[in-house]
C-alpha cells in the first residue's frame, strides 16, 4: 500500500551481488580484446593521419559516463563523428529478448530520433554486430552505408574496435546500474525516484549548456486521485500507480528519463526535445492514459486523466530547481482548468 514515496530502499540481494562482480572479473578478456582491436585501430589511424574519435577515447568516455542513457548518447556521439558516411542504430536489449533502438545517427549527426519509419523502410542493414559484455546480452550495432554504390563501409576490424569499447563501456554502466537499481528506482512502479531524478536533471541541464542543447521537462499528475483513493481504497490506487508507471516507461524514448515525482506524480525529462516535441508527446500520453484499462481484483476501474506542466530548457529557466518551479506552476494552472488539461509553462523569474 504505497501512495507515499519509500524512503528506505531494499539491500541488494548478496547472492546477486557476488553474481554481478563474478561477471565484472569476466571482463578481462573482453579488455584483451579490446587492446589487440585498439592496436591495429590506432596503428591505421596513425599512418593515415586522421584525428578522429578512437575506440580508445570512446572508452575512456564511457567510462566516466553516470548511466546508460548517457553512455548511448556519448556512444552514438562517437560512431556519428567516427562514420560520418554511414546511418545507424545501437538497440538495447531488455531482460525478455526483445531490441529497442536507443540511439541512432545519420549522415554524421548523433541523437535518439528513429531512423525513417523506424528503421521499417529501410533496407538490410550493410552489417550487424552483436553487443556482449561483462556476460550481459547488450544488444546490437547496425550500420548502413549511405554513400554511392562504389563506397563501403569503413573497415570491419575498426568497427568491431568500436563495438567492443562499447561493450566495455556500456556493459560497465549496465552493471553499475543493476547494483545501484534497488537506490534508484521507486519499488511500486519501477521507475526512477525523485533523487535520481533531481541528479539526472543537473547532470543533463550541464551537457545541454555545455553543447548548447535544448531539453524538456513534462511534470504529470494523476486528475481527482484523492476521491480515487477515497472510494476505491490504497491498493486499486497502487495499482493504478503500477499501470501508469509501466505506460509511461513504454511511452518514450531510451534516452529520455521517467521517474516518480511523489505520491501521484510523475516527471520525463526529454534530453534534446524542442518544446513542440515536448508538447506533442505530452499530449500523446494523455490519450493513451485516457484509454488505459483499469481493474482490480476482478472489479473494473474507472479510467484516468492526467493533468500536464510543460518546462523547456533554455526557454523558461536555465537551473533545475527553477524548471521543475517553472512546470510546477503550468501544472497548478493546468489543474485549475479542469481535468485532463496541459498547459505550458511561463518564464520563471
Amino acid at each position: 500500500m504505497d501512495n507515499a514515496m519509500s524512503t528506505t530502499p531494499p539491500e541488494p540481494p548478496l547472492n546477486a551481488i557476488a553474481e554481478l562482480l563474478k561477471q565484472r572479473d569476466q571482463a578481462s578478456s573482453a579488455l584483451a580484446n579490446i587492446d589487440r582491436a585498439l592496436h591495429l585501430e590506432l596503428t591505421r589511424a596513425a599512418a593515415t593521419g586522421t584525428d578522429a574519435i578512437s575506440p580508445t577515447a570512446l572508452l575512456r568516455q564511457l567510462v566516466i559516463q553516470p548511466d546508460v542513457a548517457n553512455g548511448v548518447l556519448t556512444a552514438t556521439d562517437a560512431l556519428a563523428s567516427a562514420f560520418p558516411h554511414t546511418q545507424g542504430t545501437l538497440g538495447l536489449r531488455s531482460a525478455q529478448g526483445s531490441t529497442r533502438i536507443a540511439g541512432a545517427w545519420r549522415l554524421g549527426q548523433s541523437g535518439t530520433h528513429l531512423l525513417k519509419d523506424s528503421g521499417t523502410s529501410l533496407a538490410p542493414p550493410s552489417l550487424t554486430v552483436p553487443l556482449n559484455g561483462y556476460s550481459i546480452d547488450i544488444g546490437e550495432l547496425r550500420l548502413w552505408s549511405v554513400e554511392q554504390q562504389t563506397q563501403t563501409l569503413p573497415e570491419q576490424a575498426t568497427i568491431h574496435a568500436f563495438a567492443v569499447a562499447i561493450e566495455a563501456g556500456l556493459g560497465g554502466l549496465i552493471l553499475k546500474e543493476r547494483l545501484a537499481g534497488d537506490s534508484a528506482r521507486d519499488p511500486l512502479t519501477g521507475l526512477f525516484n525523485r533523487r535520481y531524478m533531481e541528479d539526472t536533471l543537473d547532470r543533463e541541464l550541464h551537457r545541454a549548456v555545455r553543447k548548447q542543447l535544448e531539453l524538456g521537462l513534462i511534470l504529470l499528475d494523476i486528475d481527482r486521485f484523492r476521491p480515487f483513493n477515497e472510494r476505491y481504497g490504497l491498493p486499486a490506487g497502487d495499482q493504478v500507480l503500477r499501470a501508469l508507471g509501466g505506460l509511461i516507461q513504454a511511452s518514450f524514448r531510451g534516452s529520455d528519463v521517467c521517474c516518480r515525482y511523489s505520491g501521484q506524480q510523475f516527471v520525463v525529462i526529454l534530453p534534446e526535445a524542442p518544446l513542440a516535441d515536448t508538447l506533442r508527446r505530452a499530449q500523446q500520453l494523455q490519450v493513451l492514459v485516457r484509454e488505459l484499462d483499469l481493474r482490480y481484483e476482478g472489479r473494473t476501474l474507472p479510467r484516468i486523466s492526467l493533468a500536464v506542466g510543460i518546462a523547456h530548457f533554455p526557454r523558461h529557466a536555465a537551473k533545475g530547481d527553477n524548471l521543475l518551479a517553472a512546470a510546477e506552476s503550468a501544472l497548478y494552472r493546468a489543474k485549475q482548468h479542469g481535468p485532463n488539461h496541459v498547459m505550458i509553462a511561463e518564464k520563471y523569474e
